[in-house]
Parts: structure tokens; sequence; C-alpha cells
């Protein structure tokens, strides 16, 4: 019975604690995942290195693939596909410049590293 009452408890807590929220505009889905005290956003500085990743949740995968076809089956499905893993933006820079932009892949080929 007390183990009932535990487990009751703790699934209040987990749903209460699962406070999901909702945008009408990516804009405001963007914003929110950038501010790193919602939790999606990692920062980090480790010797002039900038490091930053971040959280691509299953919903805006599934968004950016939907395209113009937006039936519930097709939603359904993609969330299935993307909802087995974790997906993230790595961002590594240093002096403010990309590390792993194309542009300093161009600069660095053809040198010997």
């Amino acid at each position: 019975m007390r183990g009932d009452i535990l487990i009751l408890l703790f699934v209040s807590t987990l749903f209460a604690g699962c406070n999901q929220e909702r945008f009408d505009r990516k804009e405001d889905l963007f914003a929110y995942l950038k501010d790193p005290n919602n939790g999606y956003l990692l920062q980090k500085q480790v010797n002039g290195v900038g490091l930053s990743i971040m959280l691509r949740p299953t919903d805006l995968l599934v968004d950016q693939e939907l395209g113009n076809v937006y039936t519930q089956q097709r939603i359904d499905s993609l969330r299935k596909k993307y909802s087995s893993h974790l997906y993230f933006n790595l961002s590594i820079s240093k002096n403010g410049k990309e590390l792993l932009s194309s542009q300093a892949i161009r600069e660095t080929k053809g040198n010997t590293i």
C-alpha cells in the first residue's frame, strides 16, 4: 500500500513538473531553445575555445521534414522516426569564428595539419 502511494506521488510530481511549452511561431521556439535557463543549450569556454551544444527537440525535427504535408499520420510517423534518438547542434568557435564552418574547411584544405 505504501509503495503504491509513493509511486502515485512520484508520477504526480513528474507530470506536474513537465510543463511543456507551446509555440505559435518558430522564432519563439528558437528564442526559448537558445535561452540557457531553459536547459536546451549548454555553453562553455575552454582555453579560449567556445563550445555550444543545443538539444533539438523531436517536434522541431518533425516540423523541418514535414514540408507542406501536414497529416496526423505523417506527423505520427515522423515523431516515431525521431523519438528514439537525441539530436544536437554542436558549435565550436575561437575568437568569435566558427571552427566547423565550410569557410574554415576551405581555408585549411590543402594545408598540412
